[in-house]
């Protein structure tokens, strides 16, 4: 498994945590540090990474922000493209070194902050339910860990982490959430925190119906074109326009493309598929969705 180290309590708490199961032979771990080189000072957290991992013999792969090649332009916040470059380097330690998951250290005051990040960003019913504890390659051991619990052990065995001085900027949305928002909310009701977990939940279960709805619905959908898995688009008109998002989405990725959805991105596909002519529309630099009457499928250019 290939750990997601930051250097920060949450990402320390889960290396000293995996570094036990790993000396009980219970798994195998190497972590993964990305140093975006935003601060002049970056390469302290390299260095005290470094130092954590040798303390307990667990090989540590570091990359640099300015080294990366993404294969995706990205005009959004510098908070999601830390996150796509995170993302991107972990994924290539991944696959270099043949690991089975990703381990991330989110925990549960984490996922609070990503509900009211993306509900203000006005997120789709999948955004809402916020992060999986297993989400395809990515594994979330903590997220039912409480902050203070985390920051609790660490005291008491005496463990040294990296607080990021970003971390208190308000310059970034999340910050103002956690230090702004939910203060005030704990404030106004203390149900606030069991009422939001329920509300998740709740969210979490509509999407994972909305999954079965939208899996039986790309299969009808779905047919062949020559080699290609395409979409009839006859049978994708007939669908409730929320559903066509779902299974272009869906299609998209079992076609292998790609992709950084948006509301605008999704609209513009669906315009192009509503024209009556046979076009091609570029959906990624590498690939494009070419439309045959009332076939559409994916190419690789």
């Amino acid at each position: 498994m290939v750990l997601g180290l930051s250097g920060g309590p949450d990402s320390v708490f889960l290396l000293h945590y995996l570094a036990q199961k790993a000396q009980e032979g219970k798994l195998s771990i190497v972590a993964a540090h990305l140093d975006h080189q935003w601060r002049p000072d970056s390469a302290k957290d390299v260095s005290f990474c470094e130092q954590e991992t040798d303390k307990l013999n667990i090989p540590l792969f570091v990359g640099r922000a300015s080294e990366l090649r993404l294969p995706l332009k990205f005009n959004g916040s510098q908070e999601e493209l830390g996150r796509i470059m995170r993302r991107h380097f972990l994924e290539m330690v991944l696959a270099e070194q043949k690991a089975d998951c990703i381990a991330l250290a989110h925990q549960w005051e984490d996922q609070i902050e990503t509900f009211f990040i993306r509900l203000l960003r006005g997120a789709s019913v999948t955004g809402l339910r916020g992060m999986r504890p297993i989400h395809g390659q990515y594994i979330r051991p903590l997220l039912n860990t409480h902050r203070a619990d985390i920051l609790a052990y660490l005291n008491k065995h005496k463990l040294s982490y990296l607080i990021d001085p970003s971390n208190e900027s308000p310059q970034f949305l999340r910050n103002r959430i956690r230090n702004q928002l939910l203060p005030v909310l704990h404030t106004i009701d203390s149900r606030f925190e069991p009422g939001i977990h329920k509300t998740i939940k709740h969210i979490a279960d509509v999407d994972e119906c909305l999954e079965q709805y939208t899996a039986k619905a790309l299969q009808k959908t779905i047919t062949t074109y020559t080699d290609h898995q395409a979409l009839n688009l006859r049978t994708f008109w007939e669908l409730h326009p929320y559903m066509q998002k779902r299974v272009l989405i869906a299609w998209l990725c079992a076609s292998g493309v790609p992709f950084v959805a948006s509301e605008r991105w999704l609209a513009e596909i669906i315009r192009f598929l509503s024209q009556p002519e046979s076009k091609t529309h570029c959906v990624h630099p590498n690939w494009a969705i070419v439309k045959k009457g009332s076939i559409i499928y994916c190419k690789k250019e």
